[in-house]
Parts: C-alpha cells; structure tokens; sequence
C-alpha cells in the first residue's frame, strides 16, 4: 500500500508514544496504536475535507495537548502526551 505519492511532500512528522501525526503539503496522516503495538489505526485526512480545528496546550512547557478536528465525515480528536 503506497500512501505517499511523487506529488506530496512531507512537512513535519510528530510522535509522542503511540501516536504519530504526519503532516505532507496535501493531507494529514494520523497513525494510532493500540494496546502492546499489535494494532494500529490510520486516519488520512485531506486538508480539503477539515472544516474547523482547535487546540488546548498549557503554553510553552506542556506535556500533553490536544488537536480537535471537524471534517465532513464526523468529529476527530487525537490526545498527544509527552513522557
């Protein structure tokens, strides 16, 4: 399965413990994994198709933040944590 293309180019790549968010110049890549590493969900988010986001950190020395996405097919929230 070929999720990056000749066209997209990677901006940023962020992991904190089991979740990484890919961020290329067309989409947004969430990868999700659950439980001992054995499964992993993964959300490709078009630019396009968000609607609205917010963000809730405690400023600059913060261990945790959230990302809160809308899109057309429903309501997405991925929790970063920093250990």
């Amino acid at each position: 399965m070929t999720v990056i293309t000749v066209d997209i180019a990677l901006s940023h790549i962020l992991k904190l413990h089991e979740t990484a968010a890919i961020f290329t110049n067309k989409r947004l890549i969430v990868c999700d994994g659950q439980g001992l590493g054995k499964k992993i969900e993964i959300y490709s988010l078009p630019y396009s198709s968000i609607n609205r986001w917010s963000t809730k950190n405690a400023g600059t020395l913060d261990f945790s933040a959230e990302v809160e996405l809308w899109t057309r097919s429903g309501h997405l929230k991925i929790k970063l944590m920093l250990f």
